[in-house]
């Protein structure tokens, strides 16, 4: 009778070390699986910061970009000047010369109206 409780216990043994070294490995393969999860999670992380710091380095700052706008503000005032002495005289040439091509136009026109007219009614 010992002999077989013996035997019984030893084989319940085997059974639940066999149940243990199972879940060790279901255990194992979940960890490898959270491991190289992370690490891909990780990488990727590292990729997007690089990507981020390279935008950003392609942006300029607000100071560059005034002290840009104040060099060609500097080139272009000088030539600001000039135009408008000039604009007093020419705006009234520019007002003229817009009449008399109006008044061409026009009369170019109402001449090939009336043209038109004559060989439509004859």
């Amino acid at each position: 009778m010992t002999e077989n409780l013996e035997k019984l216990l030893i084989s319940e043994i085997k059974r639940i070390d066999e149940k243990i070294e199972e879940r060790s490995r279901q255990v194992d393969i979940k960890f490898n699986g959270s491991d190289k999860a992370l690490r891909l999670a990780a990488e990727q992380l590292k990729y997007q910061l690089s990507e981020m710091n390279n935008v950003k380095a392609t942006f300029v700052s607000r100071t560059e970009i005034e002290s840009a706008l104040e060099k060609i503000e500097l080139r272009i005032e000088p030539l600001l000047k000039s135009s408008q002495i000039r604009t007093g005289a020419d705006k009234w040439k520019d007002y003229i010369l817009i009449v008399i091509i109006s008044l061409l136009v026009s009369g170019i026109v109402s001449g090939l109206v009336t043209i038109l007219w004559r060989k439509i009614l004859t």
